[in-house]
């Protein structure tokens, strides 16, 4: 059964932001929605994707094959547009978890790890960029961002090393506004938005060959999670209050912001203390599909938010979901996380892949 519950919406203005409230709705049910299990690996220990990426027939996800302690060991999966398979890692990988990962087409893809740029071309993974540890400091997740636009042009975002920007064949580190992103969302080259700033409490704006400072809803008392540019002028970001427990979605249409709240009964946040678990992605029929944490450790959810303006929760009960992508040329949509071997709260984990179909 698919169980949706329907806002009825208050429209008031508060300093020029405009706010969509709802009231307390009845809990749903998920049955009905088909989100199932790919790919699965299973190393022993702690194993989970952190990031997924499509293009084409094709599809990424990265990782942690184990992590006992502090960095895990590099995972990379690929699909091939028949099945999902491990790839080979360059040499004998020193550096963590594969944190991030962001495709530009078909046959181009990349990957960043602590101190190293990985770099898919002709089917297989090459190192094409390292830093020196003393350029990044204590060890620990180095990077929360990768937007590849082309495979000459390529953004790292991480609040430790910074915003790296390749333009060609040079990696550069950008100053000014853009030091500080955290995660960014493009709809071309020259027209980006991004979160950054203290606390992720920022917005950001590139356009004309730099980043620039926006205008953001909350005056301040935001902290956002995820970031999503869906065209010229419309941005979506998903919120929560900044040492508070609460989960809001906003719509940026020109110059006002919109926000829709889902059912206040879950206990959510965007909790960004980890290098992936914020995200928002199209499910290509005007809605979105969103990750929300759970202030309980034993209970996450996907929510769907529907071209109608409806919410649906997925409850993930102990599954992680850290990464949502939509495959803009087949449809296909994919999830990427962790699921426990066992039911206890510190039980290891296997990484796997989800993937969306519609129910009837």
């Amino acid at each position: 059964m698919n169980c949706r519950r329907r806002s009825r919406f208050v429209v008031g203005t508060l300093a020029g932001l405009t706010i969509i409230g709802g009231s307390a709705l009845p809990a749903l049910a998920s049955g009905g929605l088909a989100w199932r299990v790919v790919h699965r690996y299973a190393p022993g220990g702690y194993a989970a994707y952190l990031s997924i990426a499509a293009s084409g027939p094709h599809a990424w996800a990265v990782g942690s094959g184990r992590s006992f302690a502090a960095d895990g060991v590099p995972t990379a999966a690929y699909f091939n547009g028949r099945r999902w398979s491990l790839t080979h890692l360059p040499g004998k990988p020193q550096f963590g978890e594969l944190e991030q990962v962001s495709a530009d087409s078909p046959d181009d893809a990349w990957a960043i790890a602590d101190f190293v740029v990985l770099h898919w071309h002709e089917g297989k993974w090459t190192v094409a960029r390292t830093w020196k540890p003393r350029d990044g400091g204590p060890p620990g997740p180095l990077w929360t961002g990768l937007t590849a636009l082309s495979p000459t042009n390529v953004w790292a975002f991480g609040p430790t090393l910074g915003t790296w920007h390749l333009h060609g064949r040079t990696w550069t580190k950008v100053a000014g506004a853009g030091r500080t992103i955290y995660a960014a969302s493009a709809i071309s080259a020259n027209d980006m938005w991004a979160i950054g700033g203290k606390a992720n409490g920022s917005l950001l704006h590139y356009g004309r060959g730099a980043w620039h400072a926006a205008p953001a809803p909350g005056h301040g008392t935001l902290q956002f999670g995820a970031i999503l540019a869906a065209a010229h002028g419309r941005v979506w970001v998903t919120a929560s209050p900044k040492n508070g427990t609460g989960f809001e979605l906003l719509k940026l249409t020109n110059t006002t912001w919109t926000v829709y709240k889902p059912p206040g009964s879950l206990p959510l946040n965007v909790d960004t203390f980890h290098v992936s678990d914020a995200a928002i992605c199209q499910d290509g029929h005007g809605g979105f599909w969103i990750t929300a944490n759970s202030t309980l450790w034993y209970s996450n959810w996907l929510l769907h938010f529907s071209s109608r303006r409806h919410w649906t929760e997925v409850p993930m009960h102990k599954a992680k979901v850290f990464d949502v992508v939509l495959n803009q040329g087949t449809g296909a949509l994919r999830a990427a996380g962790s699921i426990p071997r066992t039911q206890t709260q510190f039980s290891r984990t296997d990484a796997v892949v989800w993937k969306y179909k519609a129910a009837r």
